[in-house]
């Protein structure tokens, strides 16, 4: 659970003002079909207090590890979303095929490279897809147990499909989040600014706090 300056769009526009709660559960189930896969089921919520608007995006996903390579090791995942957007222009509810190829590498600076494909394949406001890059890093600030605190931060970049009418690279942000973690608990402050990189998508400083709590082993 958590709070943010707004309820954000891939594709770059917000809705909202501050602030603006916002929840999310996931479960995960480990050794599908190998020692290595999983499934996860999730579902985000994000509240606009002053339209009573309540968006929300529910996933399921499956991943598994594809090989190891270039001192790291590759990841796939793939699954579907649906979107329900009652703050975007007339409000949409929206099917999403999601699939994303991951690159992750240990070391002194572990990091990872993520392609990210969302294929609208049923939109009220307009079929397309999205083509979100992504690079993160992590670092650990300080640990002594039980208390753990890390700066995980990295550029993203999206580029549209036609998704929504709306085409060509949308925007390109750098996210940070400082994360101090306690037990079976997780805060985290992120600040996302974001530079619009079309006339029609404003430059905007996102921001988001949160609590997580996790479960199991």
């Amino acid at each position: 659970m958590g709070a943010a300056s707004a309820f954000q769009l891939s594709l770059g526009g917000w809705y909202g003002d501050a602030p603006t709660p916002q929840n999310r559960a996931t479960f995960n189930f480990d050794r599908i079909f190998s020692r290595a896969d999983a499934i996860s089921v999730s579902g985000f919520s994000s509240h606009d207090l002053d339209a009573r608007h309540i968006n929300t995006d529910l996933a399921i996903a499956y991943r598994r590890p594809l090989a190891r390579a270039l001192g790291g090791s590759f990841s796939w995942s793939g699954g579907l979303r649906r979107w329900s957007f009652p703050s975007v222009l007339t409000g949409t509810t929206d099917f999403v095929v999601d699939n994303a190829v991951s690159f992750t590498r240990q070391g002194r600076i572990p990091f990872r490279l993520t392609a990210n494909s969302l294929i609208l394949a049923r939109s009220t406001l307009g079929r397309g897809a999205l083509l979100v890059l992504q690079g993160q890093t992590e670092q650990r600030l300080f640990r002594r147990r039980p208390v753990a605190i890390s700066l995980r931060h990295g550029p993203v970049f999206i580029h549209s499909l036609d998704a929504y009418h709306r085409g060509g690279p949308r925007v390109l942000r750098y996210s940070a989040g400082l994360l101090i973690s306690h037990g079976s608990y997780t805060w985290e402050a992120c600040l996302r600014p974001q530079l619009g990189l079309q006339s029609s998508v404003e430059n905007y400083r996102f921001w988001s706090f949160s609590l997580t709590r996790y479960f199991g082993g």
